[in-house]
């Protein structure tokens, strides 16, 4: 058997789901393993009995896992179903009761430090929540439950959803900004709550510092949640550097904050808008004046020297290493009048060391169409038709020009292209584009390109061998939402698609990276909400499956391996299918 050594700190990227709720995407922790799962026991043990949907991962590293679920055999006033947790190892499941949401101890205090790893994790749960249309909508009281389903007598009212930076404070402390603005603090430790301030709108952490905005004026504050510094008025956005540094947008215009108890200084009177530019995250983008939608890109490292690139254009602005004439040289690409359809002139100029005049890449383009460069030249889409969906793709630099690469293209993500795409199927050519330049068809009837739950590569530590797989559908129905799986197989630059399965539905399939395995659903008929959940191991191309499933999520902690619902008949609940 081949051996992969492997660390996994977080492994979000293991969870599965077919009809996949918010927050449901969590993994776990996991310790070294020496060898890849090869086989998966079917059906399993049986977690829990009954009906249950929305799959999220929870626990501490002292309390091992649990799955929290809603129970949809004991309905909430929403019929959403009771909230209850189901442990993975040995106990049996206990019920929270009615939950209109709820967050896992994971996601809101992630990886405890050291000092915190034996302190008790609790769920944070809304029992319910105001009606759509109304001022409440959304929002009710915070509470708390132990993973044996005691609730902790402390609350918070008014919240909608509760802020994932309490384990920083000591001692660790749930963070809630409250329907009337106050920012709380609450302890189902020690059943204590408490106001911090009020006429807050929003909270953010840089690492060391919390910056709220309240009252119109940005608040920096230390670990403690204690005022440190105030500043501005009428303040609109801001950035964090970290260590209580950045900058912000008031009344007066864009603002440096040097640090903690430093007063700020003004850059550019009259700015409106603050952006980060893609690619080069030492600037500052900016409108001044904001009358003029004049773009001004400032780099604060080199004692706030001031851009002026052009009128009339926007704050998005993405920086890369393109060939220029004489070299390959940093060029910023930005819009101007752009379009209600999103299309604008795009443009692309050198700012260092000194500021070149401005080239015209194209009439109408979208900075959203913009990939990584490649061998020096930009890839992007142009001459886009906004009713279907699709335009060319071409390479363009400064040195070269503009090199057409396919046509009809709905989407890229290079080598991979989705072109020839035709609107009234929701389906195109899926094509490789190889380092010479060829484009090779894949598949036909493809929907969309695979995301990254849907590719997978590693190397092999024995062999040094790369190995890269992706997973498609092909001959998709629209209609139906169903396609046939495809597996693509690379080797250097050789390809192979090999069929997988029938009649998978869109997004029911993404990999299961610690077992190098690829897990997918069969439906019966269109539109089905079960079906047959399949595992494909990679390295044997062994197939293990069981029937009536609706949901499922790979995880390599506290154990390693699946758990399931199945919905139909007297297996009826969650399963746990282990990894060996």
């Amino acid at each position: 058997m081949r051996t992969r050594a492997r660390t996994v700190l977080l492994l979000a990227s293991s969870s599965v789901l077919f009809g996949c709720q918010p927050g449901c995407e969590t993994g776990g922790l996991s310790d070294l393993f020496d060898t890849s799962p090869t086989y998966i026991r079917f059906p399993g043990r049986q977690l829990a009995k009954g009906h249950f949907s929305g799959f999220r991962l929870d626990g501490t590293p002292g309390e091992h896992g649990f799955l929290l679920v809603r129970d949809q055999d004991e309905p909430d006033q929403d019929e959403r179903g009771a909230l209850t947790v189901v442990p993975i190892r040995g106990a049996q499941p206990c019920q929270v009761g009615p939950a209109a949401d709820y967050w896992p101890f994971l996601s809101m205090f992630g990886l405890l430090r050291d000092d915190q790893k034996q302190i008790q994790g609790y769920i944070s749960f809304l029992p319910s929540v105001g009606e759509a249309g109304t001022p409440e909508a959304g929002i009710g009281t915070l509470q708390f439950a132990t993973f044996d389903c005691q609730v902790a007598s402390a609350a918070l009212p008014g919240v909608r959803s509760p802020l994932g930076t309490g384990t920083l404070l000591s001692p660790p402390k749930f963070i809630a900004i409250q329907s009337d603005g106050k920012l709380s603090t609450v302890s189902p430790w020690d059943g204590t709550s408490k106001s911090v301030a009020e006429s807050v709108t929003d909270a953010a952490f840089d690492g060391s510092h919390f910056w709220t905005r309240q009252d119109g004026q940005l608040v920096v504050r230390d670990s403690s949640l204690s005022e440190v510094m105030s500043y501005g008025s009428g303040v609109t956005g801001y950035r964090m550097d970290g260590g209580g540094t950045g900058y912000f947008l008031d009344s007066e215009g864009l603002h440096r904050v040097d640090g903690p108890g430093k007063p700020a200084a003004l850059l550019e009177p009259g700015a409106c808008g603050l952006s980060t530019p893609r690619g080069a995250s030492n600037y500052l983008a900016t409108l001044a004046p904001c009358a003029d939608a004049e773009l001004i890109l400032v780099d604060p490292t080199a004692e706030e020297k001031r851009r002026s690139l052009a009128t009339g254009a926007t704050t998005e602005v993405f920086a890369t290493s393109l060939r220029g004439p004489e070299r390959t040289e940093q060029y910023f690409i930005y819009t101007t009048d752009v379009a209600a359809t999103g299309l604008g002139k795009l443009w692309a100029v050198v700012l260092e060391p000194e500021q070149q005049a401005p080239e015209l890449i194209s009439e109408a383009a979208s900075m959203g169409s913009l990939g990584g460069a490649v061998d020096g030249r930009l890839p992007l889409i142009v001459d886009s038709d906004s009713a279907r969906g699709i335009g060319r793709l071409v390479f363009w630099s400064p040195k070269d020009g503009m090199e057409e690469i396919a046509k009809g293209v709905a989407a890229y993500n290079l080598p991979l292209i989705l072109e020839k795409f035709d609107a009234v199927t929701g389906t195109g050519t899926l094509s490789f584009r190889h380092a010479n330049g060829k484009l090779e068809r894949l598949a036909s009837g493809v929907p969309s390109l695979p995301n990254s739950r849907q590719s997978f590569a590693y190397r092999d530590k024995d062999t040094g061998k790369d190995y890269n797989y992706r997973a498609i559908l092909t001959e998709f129905e629209k209609e139906d939402d169903v396609g046939n799986l495809a597996l693509i197989s690379q080797d250097g630059d050789d390809l192979e698609v090999s069929p997988v399965a029938d009649s998978v539905p869109r997004g029911a399939y993404l990999f299961f990276e610690f077992a190098e395995a690829l897990t997918y659903l069969i439906v019966d008929e269109p539109r089905a909400t079960t079906g047959r959940l399949e595992v494909l191991f990679l390295t044997t191309r062994e197939k293990f499956g069981t029937d009536g499933v609706s949901e499922w999520m790979g995880m390599d902690w506290p154990e390693v391996g699946i758990a399931y619902a199945v919905q139909e008949g007297k297996q009826a609940g969650i399963w746990w299918g282990a990894l060996q």
